[in-house]
């Protein structure tokens, strides 16, 4: 049988907010809010109403800043609604003709 340590068996912060993982979650972040906000402006771009640019832009910023309640939820609510309007309105943004 093995025994570990009690130490080893707890996640404590330095393997969670270590060096290497702090990095690791800012840029995550960071991607995440630069993508979300790039889908909102394209889908702007393509004819999307406003609402469905903010939620996209809501989604992204929140979800960058904390995943944790009540940030997460929103986050993911608003992306949620933001997608299901765009399946909702079908090809008709898909087909706006794209200004010169």
């Amino acid at each position: 049988m093995i025994v570990l340590p009690r130490r080893a068996l707890v996640l404590g912060p330095p393997l969670v907010l270590g060096p290497v993982t702090g990095l690791m979650a800012i840029v995550a972040a960071g991607a995440w809010v630069i993508a979300l906000v790039a889908a909102a402006w394209a889908w702007r771009a393509a004819g999307a109403p406003w609402p469905v640019v903010a939620l996209l832009a809501l989604s992204g910023l929140v979800l960058g800043f904390s995943h944790t309640r009540p940030f997460g939820p929103i986050a993911c609510g608003a992306l949620l609604v933001a997608a299901a309007w765009i399946e909702s309105a079908g090809a008709r943004w898909r087909s706006a003709p794209r200004p010169a």
